[in-house]
């Protein structure tokens, strides 16, 4: 397979031009994955979990790695097919950033999950709260602007009940991002993709949600992908349960990743784990696929560049 070819322009955002030979992208909506409990006047429901997925048109002879997405919203609002524009800054999508990797000839899944705003009651199947511990100090500050926004109530971290509401959405999303890789996985042939090169990527709480289902979860992956993950201090200090990972920062992003990437950092070089960490200068939380980044060799590449290029090293 050709690697996506990229130029750069001059300023801060990056022009993508597919290879020549880049495939068109099916994509079939609204697939329902699993079921999740949240809470509808004052009683627990199921509802169905849903995602968007996207295949190569030209189908491959061999079954072809998989992406799953998960997209952001400080666990409160959006969904895959929403993207962010703030103060001129606008995100891409996660079902954009699907399309771009079924165009190069992978199949992508675009998953929404259980929200806060739904009040979702975690399981709790398959861990303990030992094993998923949350710090809601980084990203509490985040959590409560956007409750602002939408008028709900501040939540404080002091009140037992408030913790067990933003703690119910957290694990919640983990929980979904689990069903939706156990879906993917177990219907491998008919998607037509190889359950065991799975990459797990996912910007803002859908990064840190991927963290969460990996390292407090347990649920292995080819690599992880973190765009701006507002909370990064799952990674382990055991290096066989670390995963090569690429993390995107940018100059201003959230104070929430400032106090905790370095943490990351730290865990992933002292467990001898490959990742490469990439810096989007100029932008704040919200940046494009397109947008320029930095690498740790100096090398300047489009987010989405970088991405390819790590999948790729990743898969076979």
């Amino acid at each position: 397979m050709n690697s996506a070819k990229f130029t750069q322009t001059t300023g801060l955002l990056a022009v993508s031009l597919m290879a020549s030979n880049a495939m068109a992208a099916d994509i079939t909506r609204d697939v329902v994955y699993g079921q999740g409990a949240i809470t509808v006047d004052a009683q627990q429901v199921e509802r169905d979990l849903w995602m968007d997925v996207f295949t190569p048109t030209q189908v491959s002879i061999e079954p072809t790695p998989a992406i799953v997405m998960t997209h952001g919203g400080s666990f409160l609002q959006g969904n895959p097919r929403d993207s962010y524009d703030v103060n001129g800054a606008q995100t891409t999508s996660m079902n954009g950033y699907c399309e771009l990797f079924a165009n190069q000839g992978y199949t992508c899944f675009a998953i929404s999950y259980r929200l806060g705003t739904e009040q979702p009651i975690a399981s709790g199947e398959g861990y303990t709260a030992k094993q998923f511990p949350l710090s809601l100090e980084a990203g509490l500050d985040q959590f409560n602007h956007i409750r602002s926004l939408l008028n709900m109530r501040i939540l404080d971290a002091n009140v037992a009940e408030d913790v067990a509401e933003v703690e119910n959405a957290i694990r919640s999303a983990a929980e979904d991002l689990r069903t939706a890789v156990q879906h993917v996985q177990g219907n491998a042939e008919f998607y037509n993709i190889n359950p065991d090169e799975l990459v797990l990527g996912g910007f803002s709480a859908g990064a840190t949600t991927v963290l969460n289902t990996v390292y407090s979860l347990g649920v292995p992956a080819s690599g992880l992908v973190l765009l701006s993950p507002v909370d990064a201090t799952q990674v382990s200090t055991n290096a066989e349960t670390n995963y090569p990972t690429l993390i995107f920062q940018s100059q201003h992003d959230l104070n929430a990743m400032h106090q905790t990437v370095p943490g990351m950092i730290a865990n992933l070089e002292a467990t001898g784990t490959d990742y490469d960490f990439a810096w989007v200068p100029s932008f704040g939380h919200y940046y494009p696929s397109g947008a320029t980044s930095l690498g740790m060799d100096g090398k300047r590449d489009s987010v989405e560049g970088r991405i390819m290029n790590f999948v790729e090293s990743v898969t076979k």
